[in-house]
């Protein structure tokens, strides 16, 4: 009995230790990330009249290369097809990223924020957004 005792403590110590490794280092039969992005909501709401100095957010599925989150693959664009002047950040925490026009946008006009249409924004693994993103507001008056 004391030998099978043991046994049983000495496999219980290699399956801790294994766990313990696996847990370190990952399991050894893990697999790529090929799970591609989406955007899961966007701010303001979509169609919403919004304040001229109103800041376009969406927010990924997933934690992104804040590399690829630009002005190239971010733009929005008004009523006449115009780039409007802004800067774009990346916030890893709540995985958003927002468009800050660098000034207020006149009332009535028409806004179309485009995500990746210009530029891809990937994953941290690499992989694309699942396609291109528009979505449109208008400035209230």
């Amino acid at each position: 009995m004391n030998t099978r005792t043991r046994n049983d403590r000495l496999r219980i110590a290699l399956l801790a230790t294994s766990s313990l490794i696996v847990a370190a280092c990952g399991s050894p039969a893990s697999t790529p990330d090929s799970v591609h992005p989406t955007i899961v909501s966007v701010t303001p709401p979509p169609g919403a009249a919004v304040p001229a100095d109103s800041v376009f957010c969406v927010v990924f599925s997933e934690p992104m290369d804040a590399s690829t989150i630009t002005t190239s693959s971010f733009q929005l664009y008004d009523h006449l097809s115009h780039v409007v002047s802004a800067s774009v950040t990346y916030d890893a925490e709540t995985r958003a990223g927002c468009v800050h026009p660098n000034a207020p946008i006149a009332a009535g006009t028409q806004c179309d924020l485009y995500v990746a249409e210009m530029a891809p924004v990937r994953d941290l693994a690499g992989n694309e957004l699942v396609s291109s993103f528009h979505q449109g507001w208008t400035i209230a008056p």
